[in-house]
Protein backbone atom coordinates (compact mmCIF):
# COMPACT_ATOMS: atom_id res chain seq x y z
CA UNK A 1 0.00 0.00 0.00
CA UNK A 2 2.46 2.34 0.73
CA UNK A 3 4.64 1.58 -2.30
CA UNK A 4 1.47 2.09 -4.41
CA UNK A 5 1.37 5.52 -2.92
CA UNK A 6 4.99 6.36 -3.58
CA UNK A 7 4.58 5.20 -6.78
CA UNK A 8 1.62 7.19 -7.53
CA UNK A 9 3.65 10.25 -5.82
CA UNK A 10 6.06 9.96 -8.21
CA UNK A 11 3.81 10.14 -11.20
CA UNK A 12 2.21 13.09 -9.90
CA UNK A 13 5.33 14.61 -9.72
CA UNK A 14 6.66 13.64 -12.94
CA UNK A 15 3.44 15.05 -14.83
CA UNK A 16 3.46 18.01 -12.61
CA UNK A 17 7.61 18.43 -14.04
CA UNK A 18 5.67 17.37 -17.75
CA UNK A 19 2.97 20.02 -17.19
CA UNK A 20 5.54 22.55 -16.18
CA UNK A 21 7.77 21.79 -19.02
CA UNK A 22 4.86 22.01 -21.54
CA UNK A 23 3.50 25.47 -19.89
CA UNK A 24 7.22 27.02 -20.29
CA UNK A 25 7.33 25.35 -23.59
CA UNK A 26 4.22 27.02 -24.92
CA UNK A 27 5.56 30.38 -23.17
CA UNK A 28 8.58 29.85 -25.24
CA UNK A 29 6.71 29.01 -28.19
CA UNK A 30 4.34 32.08 -27.74
CA UNK A 31 7.26 34.21 -27.34
CA UNK A 32 8.96 33.22 -30.30
CA UNK A 33 6.06 33.69 -32.20
CA UNK A 34 6.01 37.41 -30.58
CA UNK A 35 9.38 37.92 -31.05
CA UNK A 36 9.20 36.62 -35.11
CA UNK A 37 6.37 39.00 -35.86
CA UNK A 38 8.41 41.70 -34.44
CA UNK A 39 11.34 40.87 -36.07
CA UNK A 40 9.41 39.93 -39.36
CA UNK A 41 7.54 44.00 -38.59
CA UNK A 42 10.77 45.33 -38.65
CA UNK A 43 12.63 43.42 -41.46
CA UNK A 44 9.48 44.46 -43.35
CA UNK A 45 9.95 48.13 -42.49
CA UNK A 46 13.44 47.87 -43.13
CA UNK A 47 12.88 46.27 -46.72
CA UNK A 48 9.94 49.15 -47.28
CA UNK A 49 12.29 51.54 -45.79
CA UNK A 50 15.47 50.36 -48.65
CA UNK A 51 13.26 49.68 -51.39
CA UNK A 52 11.88 53.76 -50.76
CA UNK A 53 15.98 54.50 -50.74
CA UNK A 54 16.56 52.37 -53.79
CA UNK A 55 13.78 53.72 -55.61
CA UNK A 56 14.89 57.22 -54.44
CA UNK A 57 18.06 56.55 -55.93
CA UNK A 58 16.79 54.48 -58.83
CA UNK A 59 14.75 58.28 -59.52
CA UNK A 60 18.30 59.93 -59.17
CA UNK A 61 20.03 57.73 -61.32
CA UNK A 62 17.43 58.13 -63.94
CA UNK A 63 17.70 61.62 -63.62
CA UNK A 64 21.23 61.66 -63.63
CA UNK A 65 21.12 59.20 -66.39
CA UNK A 66 18.61 61.72 -68.45
CA UNK A 67 20.53 64.86 -67.97
CA UNK A 68 23.82 63.04 -69.32
CA UNK A 69 22.12 62.00 -72.28
CA UNK A 70 20.42 65.54 -72.46
CA UNK A 71 24.33 66.80 -72.21
CA UNK A 72 25.36 64.20 -74.68
CA UNK A 73 22.92 65.42 -77.34
CA UNK A 74 24.27 69.13 -76.68
CA UNK A 75 27.33 68.19 -77.14
CA UNK A 76 26.69 66.26 -80.00
CA UNK A 77 24.34 69.41 -81.45
CA UNK A 78 27.20 71.66 -80.95
CA UNK A 79 29.70 69.57 -82.73
CA UNK A 80 27.86 68.78 -85.29
CA UNK A 81 27.35 72.74 -85.61
CA UNK A 82 31.05 73.10 -85.09
CA UNK A 83 31.97 70.96 -87.93
CA UNK A 84 28.92 72.27 -90.71
CA UNK A 85 30.63 75.76 -89.67
CA UNK A 86 33.77 74.87 -89.97
CA UNK A 87 32.94 72.90 -93.15
CA UNK A 88 31.69 76.25 -94.51
CA UNK A 89 34.58 78.09 -93.34
CA UNK A 90 36.16 75.79 -95.00
CA UNK A 91 34.27 76.18 -98.10
CA UNK A 92 34.43 80.15 -98.22
CA UNK A 93 38.24 80.01 -97.62
CA UNK A 94 38.46 77.71 -100.56
CA UNK A 95 36.68 80.04 -102.29
CA UNK A 96 38.56 82.79 -101.30
CA UNK A 97 41.41 81.33 -102.21
CA UNK A 98 40.11 80.53 -105.95
CA UNK A 99 38.72 84.25 -106.34
CA UNK A 100 42.53 85.51 -105.31
CA UNK A 101 44.13 83.00 -107.64
CA UNK A 102 41.26 84.70 -110.16
CA UNK A 103 42.09 87.77 -109.30
CA UNK A 104 45.63 87.39 -109.87
CA UNK A 105 44.91 85.81 -113.42
CA UNK A 106 42.60 87.89 -114.07
CA UNK A 107 45.26 91.05 -113.60
CA UNK A 108 47.94 89.10 -115.10
CA UNK A 109 45.95 88.17 -118.36
CA UNK A 110 44.32 91.94 -118.45
CA UNK A 111 48.20 93.44 -118.23
CA UNK A 112 49.76 90.97 -120.36
CA UNK A 113 46.65 91.59 -123.09
CA UNK A 114 46.80 95.71 -122.91
CA UNK A 115 50.31 95.63 -122.82
CA UNK A 116 51.03 93.94 -126.19
CA UNK A 117 48.54 95.71 -128.30
CA UNK A 118 50.08 99.30 -126.53
CA UNK A 119 53.36 98.33 -127.47
CA UNK A 120 52.02 97.80 -131.01
CA UNK A 121 50.73 101.35 -130.98
CA UNK A 122 53.40 102.62 -129.29
CA UNK A 123 55.57 100.84 -132.30
CA UNK A 124 53.23 101.94 -134.97
CA UNK A 125 53.52 105.76 -134.01
CA UNK A 126 57.00 106.31 -133.03
CA UNK A 127 57.51 104.37 -137.04
CA UNK A 128 55.02 106.89 -138.22
CA UNK A 129 56.41 109.52 -136.41
CA UNK A 130 60.06 109.06 -137.81
CA UNK A 131 59.65 108.10 -141.69
CA UNK A 132 55.86 110.02 -142.10
CA UNK A 133 57.70 112.30 -144.61
CA UNK A 134 59.07 109.61 -146.35
CA UNK A 135 56.18 106.75 -146.14
CA UNK A 136 53.90 106.84 -148.85
CA UNK A 137 50.19 107.79 -148.52
CA UNK A 138 49.21 104.18 -148.79
CA UNK A 139 51.42 102.80 -146.39
CA UNK A 140 50.31 105.49 -143.71
CA UNK A 141 46.84 104.67 -143.81
CA UNK A 142 48.07 101.04 -143.48
CA UNK A 143 49.50 101.83 -140.63
CA UNK A 144 46.94 104.35 -138.91
CA UNK A 145 44.81 101.04 -139.62
CA UNK A 146 46.70 98.83 -137.78
CA UNK A 147 46.75 101.20 -134.84
CA UNK A 148 42.96 101.87 -135.38
CA UNK A 149 42.58 98.08 -135.28
CA UNK A 150 44.91 97.71 -132.00
CA UNK A 151 43.09 100.55 -130.40
CA UNK A 152 39.55 98.47 -131.09
CA UNK A 153 41.19 95.50 -129.67
CA UNK A 154 42.34 97.42 -126.24
CA UNK A 155 38.62 98.71 -126.14
CA UNK A 156 37.21 95.11 -126.44
CA UNK A 157 39.39 93.69 -123.42
CA UNK A 158 38.87 96.59 -121.60
CA UNK A 159 34.84 96.16 -122.29
CA UNK A 160 35.41 93.01 -121.34
CA UNK A 161 36.91 93.10 -118.12
CA UNK A 162 34.47 96.35 -117.38
CA UNK A 163 31.34 93.70 -118.27
CA UNK A 164 32.93 90.84 -115.97
CA UNK A 165 33.21 93.18 -113.24
CA UNK A 166 30.12 94.86 -113.40
CA UNK A 167 28.10 91.38 -113.63
CA UNK A 168 30.52 89.88 -110.38
CA UNK A 169 29.56 92.86 -108.25
CA UNK A 170 26.11 93.15 -109.24
CA UNK A 171 26.14 96.44 -110.56
CA UNK A 172 24.84 95.66 -114.23
CA UNK A 173 21.97 98.11 -114.83
CA UNK A 174 19.92 96.34 -117.57
CA UNK A 175 17.43 98.04 -119.54
CA UNK A 176 14.27 96.20 -120.32
CA UNK A 177 12.30 96.48 -123.64
CA UNK A 178 10.98 95.10 -126.34
CA UNK A 179 13.73 94.84 -128.98
CA UNK A 180 13.63 93.40 -132.36
CA UNK A 181 15.82 90.25 -132.85
CA UNK A 182 15.59 90.42 -136.53
CA UNK A 183 16.74 93.99 -136.46
CA UNK A 184 19.27 93.08 -133.94
CA UNK A 185 20.62 90.04 -135.77
CA UNK A 186 20.94 91.99 -139.27
CA UNK A 187 23.03 94.56 -137.98
CA UNK A 188 25.80 92.15 -136.30
CA UNK A 189 25.79 90.53 -139.25
CA UNK A 190 26.42 93.68 -141.11
CA UNK A 191 28.73 94.78 -138.97
CA UNK A 192 30.90 91.38 -139.50
CA UNK A 193 30.65 91.20 -142.98
CA UNK A 194 33.77 92.99 -144.17
CA UNK A 195 35.47 90.97 -141.24
CA UNK A 196 34.13 87.75 -142.82
CA UNK A 197 35.05 88.85 -146.36
CA UNK A 198 38.75 89.14 -145.47
CA UNK A 199 38.79 85.40 -144.53
CA UNK A 200 36.45 84.93 -147.53
CA UNK A 201 33.49 83.21 -145.10
CA UNK A 202 30.21 84.12 -146.00
CA UNK A 203 27.54 85.24 -143.71
CA UNK A 204 23.87 83.69 -144.00
CA UNK A 205 20.80 84.76 -142.28
CA UNK A 206 17.91 82.67 -142.28
CA UNK A 207 14.72 83.24 -141.05
CA UNK A 208 10.39 82.35 -142.02
CA UNK A 209 9.21 85.56 -142.82
CA UNK A 210 6.35 84.92 -140.19
CA UNK A 211 8.70 85.30 -137.43
CA UNK A 212 8.43 89.06 -138.13
CA UNK A 213 5.11 89.21 -136.36
CA UNK A 214 6.72 87.38 -132.65
CA UNK A 215 10.40 88.64 -133.52
CA UNK A 216 10.35 91.06 -130.44
CA UNK A 217 12.50 89.69 -127.21
CA UNK A 218 12.25 91.21 -124.04
CA UNK A 219 15.92 92.13 -123.10
CA UNK A 220 18.25 95.26 -123.15
CA UNK A 221 18.99 95.91 -126.62
CA UNK A 222 22.30 96.71 -126.13
CA UNK A 223 23.42 93.81 -124.33
CA UNK A 224 21.26 91.41 -126.17
CA UNK A 225 23.16 92.43 -129.21
CA UNK A 226 26.04 92.26 -127.25
CA UNK A 227 26.15 88.81 -126.53
CA UNK A 228 24.78 88.37 -130.62
CA UNK A 229 28.25 89.96 -131.43
CA UNK A 230 30.11 87.29 -129.05
CA UNK A 231 28.80 84.18 -130.78
CA UNK A 232 29.47 85.33 -134.19
CA UNK A 233 32.62 87.02 -133.68
CA UNK A 234 33.76 83.99 -132.66
CA UNK A 235 32.23 81.86 -135.32
CA UNK A 236 34.16 84.33 -137.99
CA UNK A 237 37.28 83.40 -135.63
CA UNK A 238 37.12 79.90 -135.05
CA UNK A 239 36.25 79.35 -138.83
CA UNK A 240 38.82 78.13 -141.69
CA UNK A 241 39.00 80.32 -145.00
CA UNK A 242 36.36 80.28 -147.43
CA UNK A 243 33.55 78.58 -145.07
CA UNK A 244 29.86 79.55 -144.18
CA UNK A 245 28.45 81.16 -141.02
CA UNK A 246 24.72 80.56 -140.93
CA UNK A 247 22.69 82.18 -138.79
CA UNK A 248 18.81 81.13 -138.07
CA UNK A 249 16.08 83.07 -136.14
CA UNK A 250 13.62 80.83 -135.09
CA UNK A 251 10.08 81.25 -132.88
CA UNK A 252 7.06 80.26 -130.42
CA UNK A 253 4.68 81.29 -128.35
CA UNK A 254 7.48 82.34 -125.20
CA UNK A 255 11.16 82.54 -126.69
CA UNK A 256 12.78 83.42 -129.74
CA UNK A 257 16.13 81.18 -130.38
CA UNK A 258 19.18 82.95 -132.25
CA UNK A 259 21.53 79.99 -133.47
CA UNK A 260 24.89 80.64 -135.30
CA UNK A 261 26.34 77.89 -136.92
CA UNK A 262 30.20 77.69 -138.09
CA UNK A 263 31.87 75.07 -140.08
CA UNK A 264 35.02 75.21 -137.51
CA UNK A 265 36.58 71.97 -135.95
CA UNK A 266 33.93 71.63 -132.83
CA UNK A 267 33.93 71.13 -129.70
CA UNK A 268 35.58 68.33 -127.78
CA UNK A 269 33.38 67.18 -124.56
CA UNK A 270 36.50 69.15 -122.58
CA UNK A 271 35.74 72.30 -123.87
CA UNK A 272 32.19 72.17 -123.32
CA UNK A 273 32.87 71.02 -119.72
CA UNK A 274 34.29 74.78 -119.37
CA UNK A 275 32.93 76.13 -122.21
CA UNK A 276 31.40 79.51 -119.94
CA UNK A 277 34.14 79.45 -117.35
CA UNK A 278 36.30 82.48 -117.49
CA UNK A 279 39.87 82.78 -118.84
CA UNK A 280 38.89 79.80 -121.02
CA UNK A 281 41.25 78.64 -123.54
CA UNK A 282 39.52 76.10 -125.81
CA UNK A 283 41.34 73.53 -128.02
CA UNK A 284 40.53 75.30 -131.07
CA UNK A 285 42.47 78.32 -132.34
CA UNK A 286 41.48 81.39 -134.00
CA UNK A 287 42.10 80.71 -138.41
CA UNK A 288 43.57 84.19 -138.67
CA UNK A 289 45.67 84.74 -135.70
CA UNK A 290 42.92 86.86 -133.80
CA UNK A 291 43.01 87.71 -130.31
CA UNK A 292 41.11 85.97 -127.45
CA UNK A 293 40.49 87.24 -123.67
CA UNK A 294 38.72 84.23 -122.50
CA UNK A 295 36.21 86.72 -121.41
CA UNK A 296 33.49 86.88 -123.77
CA UNK A 297 31.48 83.46 -123.23
CA UNK A 298 31.48 84.13 -119.66
CA UNK A 299 29.84 87.55 -119.90
CA UNK A 300 27.86 86.10 -122.40
CA UNK A 301 25.98 83.63 -120.42
CA UNK A 302 25.84 86.01 -117.40
CA UNK A 303 24.48 88.75 -119.74
CA UNK A 304 21.85 85.92 -121.19
CA UNK A 305 20.70 84.84 -117.42
CA UNK A 306 20.59 87.83 -116.49
CA UNK A 307 17.70 88.84 -119.22
CA UNK A 308 16.33 85.66 -118.34
CA UNK A 309 17.38 83.51 -121.27
CA UNK A 310 19.40 80.83 -121.89
CA UNK A 311 22.53 80.02 -124.18
CA UNK A 312 24.47 76.69 -125.02
CA UNK A 313 26.38 74.78 -127.49
CA UNK A 314 25.99 71.81 -129.33
CA UNK A 315 29.02 70.53 -131.43
CA UNK A 316 30.71 67.16 -131.65
CA UNK A 317 34.30 67.32 -132.73
CA UNK A 318 36.86 64.48 -133.48
CA UNK A 319 34.49 62.98 -136.45
CA UNK A 320 35.63 62.69 -139.79
CA UNK A 321 34.00 65.55 -140.92
CA UNK A 322 33.57 68.08 -138.22
CA UNK A 323 29.99 69.25 -137.95
CA UNK A 324 31.18 72.88 -136.23
CA UNK A 325 29.40 74.05 -133.05
CA UNK A 326 26.18 75.93 -133.15
CA UNK A 327 25.68 78.65 -130.00
CA UNK A 328 22.25 78.96 -129.63
CA UNK A 329 20.84 81.98 -127.43
CA UNK A 330 16.97 81.69 -126.41
CA UNK A 331 15.28 85.16 -125.11
CA UNK A 332 11.72 85.48 -124.23
CA UNK A 333 9.44 86.96 -126.11
CA UNK A 334 8.33 90.55 -125.78
CA UNK A 335 4.84 89.55 -124.63
CA UNK A 336 6.05 87.54 -121.73
CA UNK A 337 8.01 90.31 -120.73
CA UNK A 338 6.08 91.23 -117.30
CA UNK A 339 7.03 87.66 -115.97
CA UNK A 340 10.67 87.68 -117.38
CA UNK A 341 10.79 90.72 -114.68
CA UNK A 342 9.77 89.79 -111.69
CA UNK A 343 11.47 86.32 -112.13
CA UNK A 344 14.39 88.29 -112.99
CA UNK A 345 14.13 90.91 -110.33
CA UNK A 346 14.00 87.93 -107.76
CA UNK A 347 16.93 86.16 -109.32
CA UNK A 348 19.88 88.96 -109.95
CA UNK A 349 20.91 91.60 -107.68
CA UNK A 350 21.20 93.88 -111.17
CA UNK A 351 19.43 96.84 -111.76
CA UNK A 352 16.51 96.64 -113.88
CA UNK A 353 14.42 99.78 -115.74
CA UNK A 354 11.64 98.06 -117.37
CA UNK A 355 9.84 100.06 -120.16
CA UNK A 356 6.65 101.70 -119.61
CA UNK A 357 5.47 100.73 -122.72
CA UNK A 358 4.07 97.45 -122.10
Amino acid sequence: MLQSEVFMSEIQTVCGIIVGMLCCGIVLFWWYLRHSESRKRELERLVRLRTLELQSMNTSLLQANTEIEQHIQTVSEQAWEIATINTQLQARNNELEALNRERNEFLGIAAHDLKNPLTTIVLSTELLKSNIAHMPEERVHERLRQIESTAMRMRTIISDLLDMNALESGKLTLRMDACDAVMLTEEVLAEYQERAAEKAISLELRYDAALMEQSYIYADFAKAREVVENIVSNAVKYSPLGKQVLVSLTSDLHTVKIAVKDEGPGLTEQDKAQLFERFTRLSAVPTGGEHSSGLGLSIAKKLVEAMNGKIWCESEAGRVLPTGATFIVEFPCAATLKAASTQHTKAFAYTIFPSDAF
